[in-house]
């Protein structure tokens, strides 16, 4: 399953002086060559300070995290497994935050089959009763993954977010009343090492 990817670009302004950062001379346009008349001085471009450099979210640490996600939704039952489409994967926004998204289905779903081209309204029905049951544990998982996020990623600012998006995936004949297409959960860093504050919208 491709995932969305997220391009960030970044537009700098370059200001140049003259070589070894000389004084440009200018004569006036109606100065004759022999004239007195003192030159124009132009000084050069002041030099431009550069900002203050974001803070620098390692590529190793993000992704652990995200290993560390995909571990946890792996072990939640063994027996009756979370279905991952796709590996986690995690960004960094410099004066946002951490994203962390992933895409599953609740359980292994079946599917239409040579062997089995219909699917009958009763197992429509457990299917359906089996992902239900599960949601609320799938938020107390992406709680933990925004709690850990907090507490890994050291050198982001507490005022920052962390920010975990799970897409939900259904085949044609599912029912889905009552079952979400998204849950994206966030909270400010500081938030999170404090133990409250954590945002839910789910569609």
């Amino acid at each position: 399953m491709n995932h969305a990817a997220v391009v960030l670009l970044t537009a700098g302004v370059l200001l140049g002086t003259q070589p070894g950062g000389r004084a440009q001379i200018v004569a006036p346009a109606n100065a004759r060559a022999n004239s007195a008349a003192a030159p124009v001085i132009v000084p050069p471009p002041a030099a431009v300070q550069p900002g203050s450099p974001g803070q620098r979210i390692s590529l190793g640490a993000l992704d652990n995290l995200d290993k560390s996600f995909d571990r946890k939704l792996q072990a939640y039952n063994p027996n009756d497994p979370i279905d991952l489409l796709g590996t986690t994967r995690g960004m960094y926004l410099s004066g946002y935050g951490a994203v962390f998204t992933t895409e599953l289905s609740p359980v292994i779903t079946p599917g239409i089959t040579p062997f089995q081209p219909t699917i009958s309204d009763k197992r429509r029905k457990e299917v359906h009763e089996r992902k239900a049951a599960r949601i609320a544990d799938l938020r107390n998982l992406i709680m933990a993954m925004m709690r850990d996020s907090a507490a890994s990623l050291k050198a982001m600012p507490e005022n920052e977010q962390v920010v975990v998006a799970v897409r939900f995936l259904y085949l044609p004949w599912e029912d889905t009343a009552g079952l979400p297409n998204l849950i994206v959960m966030k909270a400010d860093r500081h938030r999170l090492l404090s133990g409250n504050g954590i945002q839910t919208e789910e569609q």
